[in-house]
């Protein structure tokens, strides 16, 4: 059970699976993996955890810290993309992240709930 805004999730996913195809190069591999994890806090809070992987360049570290601030590594973008993916995630207690994955670049939605 995900208690979420159906639309909201969906549009967030779909920002990030976009976001991998277009820095990954043509015909390269993107993974959407989906897992329940627990945390190891008092109250044993479960998430449903979304990870994309892509075969990208990965985030300099400008990029990473100006992520809030509508972040584009894209000639016509407007850097709305991740900052919503952000907004999705904090306006259902989740968290949104950008993790080191060995050669690959990991983009995690992390959300409150079950699976």
């Amino acid at each position: 059970v995900l208690p979420c805004h159906l639309d909201s999730v969906l549009g967030a996913l779909t920002n990030l699976l976009k976001n991998a195809a277009e820095a990954s190069p043509q015909g390269a591999k993107i993974e959407l993996i989906l897992q329940k994890y627990t945390c190891q806090d008092l109250k044993q809070t479960s998430r449903v955890v979304f990870d994309v992987l892509d075969q990208g360049p990965g985030f300099s570290s400008t990029a990473l810290n100006g992520m809030a601030s509508n972040f584009t590594s894209k000639q016509n973008g407007n850097g709305l993309g991740l900052n919503y993916v952000a907004v999705v995630a904090q306006k259902h207690g989740g968290d949104f992240a950008v993790l080191p994955h060995g050669k690959q670049t990991c983009v995690r939605l992390s959300l409150p709930g079950e699976l």
